[in-house]
Order: structure tokens, then sequence, then C-alpha cells
């Protein structure tokens, strides 16, 4: 996982690198060379993290682990806590939102305050099924937060719910999959001729195959017809990243793939890499970049 800081000039790079393990955190600081954090990191290092993100221009770091929500800002830590016996089964995070997945299909939704810079639990809704993939999307330039989120369940379905003010966690749209979520994705590509952006849902399923589908960006339907591809032996991992400075998809099955449009040829193309199998990977973008 890749940690990005905003500069005061609205240039964002990242500053940290935070790899999770079964049962620990490790906290990189990257500058001339790359050093391991200990306690000023002020993350909680004795387990896993399931998702981190860089909050705001000054609005600190967000570390979700299995026990709770860890908000580290100005030097101090604040924990949300699971209620209960209960555990984040899985979460994701951006700039300003946070959503999170309990055991039994509990999502609940954390939003950050931008007066206060205090990350506020602002909606809890039970889906109705266990939930095992979860995106709560990229903030489009010139808003405030991402409108939709996208949850994957076990009994082989997606979602796409609102993050509209007044209508939090609505289901918007759904469609059932072919097998069960690994892991999704939702992302906004530039549009055929130069036009609005387009929103494109992700999904990497158990049996080695993806699925790739269009979301309206005002209603959050998906479409009807997504195209499918099988990559490989293992479940399918999805992560956004940028490459030569636009959207794209890093694909991970027993090869690594990616996936990105093809603007000037109106199409979308996803190709294999010739590297060895990964587990994980995001994007990084230095200081210097």
């Amino acid at each position: 996982m890749a940690k990005r800081k905003n500069k005061k000039n609205s240039r964002a790079y990242d500053k940290y690198i935070v790899v999770s393990f079964a049962d620990a955190t490790l906290v990189l600081s990257v500058g001339d060379t790359v050093e391991e954090m200990g306690k000023e990191s002020g993350f909680l290092t004795n387990a896993p993290t399931l998702a981190c993100s860089a909050l705001g221009h000054d609005g600190g770091i967000c570390q979700v682990h299995p026990a709770g929500v860890r908000h580290i800002h100005k030097g101090r830590a604040k924990q949300w806590h699971c209620p209960g016996l209960k555990r984040i089964e899985c979460a994701s995070a951006n700039e300003s939102q946070v959503i999170i997945a309990l055991a039994g299909g509990e999502v609940i939704y954390f939003e950050l305050d931008p007066i206060s810079g205090n990350l506020t639990e602002s909606k809890t809704k039970d889906v109705g099924a266990d939930v095992c993939s979860l995106d709560v999307g990229t903030v489009q330039e010139g808003r405030s937060r991402s409108m939709f989120a996208c949850v994957g369940c076990r009994d082989q379905t997606m979602r796409v719910v609102s993050l509209a003010p007044g209508k939090l966690l609505d289901q918007k749209s759904s469609a059932a999959l072919p097998a069960r979520p690994h892991s999704v994705a939702l992302q906004y590509v530039p549009g055929s001729d130069g036009g609005a952006d387009e929103a494109i849902l992700t999904v990497g399923l158990d049996d080695g195959s993806s699925l790739r589908a269009g979301v309206d960006p005002v209603t959050g339907a998906i479409s009807s017809s997504p195209a499918k591809r099988f990559l490989g032996a293992r479940p399918v991992s999805v992560s956004r990243i940028t490459l030569e400075s636009g959207p794209a998809t890093l694909l991970l099955s027993s090869r690594p793939w990616i996936s990105r449009p093809d603007v000037a040829g109106g199409t979308h193309v996803t190709a294999p890499l010739s590297y060895a199998p990964l587990d994980h990977g995001c994007s990084f973008k230095n200081a210097g970049e």
C-alpha cells in the first residue's frame, strides 16, 4: 500500500509505503532513502492493515485494522473500536471517506469533517449478505467526495450504493456475478471524443476471471453487458494504478495483467505483463516526478 500526502501547492506524491502482513504492519518512509518507521508513524503495527489513506490536505492518516479504525492526526491517534466481538472483514478508504464491512454484512461509512478535521461515523446499514470486497471509489477533481461505493458479497452479487448526503448507503443497482467477488475497483476514465469521464467497474472473481462494466455516473446503474475475461488460476486482485499519466487497472492472478482505456481507438485494452506472479500492487509517485 502507498500513502498519499498532498503538498500545499496541490501536487500529490507518495511519502510512505505501508506493508501489511498476516499479523503485523510495516511502515516505510520514502525520501532520499527508504527507512523503517517505528511508533512515530502512529500506526498500530502489531495488527494487519486492511486499508489506509492520507486524509485531506491536513486531515492526517487513516488506518483500518481488524479491530477498528485509527485516525492519526497531528501526532495523536483516535480509535474507533468494533462493537462487541465483531471484526472488520474488509475496508476501503480515500482522502475523505472510509467504508468498512463487519462480519455478518454490516457496512459502516465514515467521512472526514472538513471543518473539525475529525473522521466521523455517518451511516450504518446491514446489506443482508456477508461482504467480501469493498471500494469507496476515488474523489474526482472539483468534488469533495466519491458519490458511489461498490460492495461485493459472498452471495455472488455486486451492489453499487450511494454516498450522496441524505442518501448514504442507499442501494442504486446490483448485478449477479458468475462467481464470488474477490476484489473490486471503481475508476473514472476519460470519455470518448473528449466527453465527460466515464465510470468503469472492474471486479476480480474467485474463479480467476475479471468483469468490466460501465456505471452510470448519475444514477449508479451497472451496465447489463459486462465484458468478462479469464486471467489465470488464482482469484483476481484488482488495483487502480496510473500508467503514462492516465488511469489503468492492475489485475493479479497466476500472472499479472494491465487493463487500460485506449482513448484514441475508443476501446479498452487488457494485456498480460511479462513478469513473475504478484500478490499485490499499487501506484507509487515520488516527490521528484
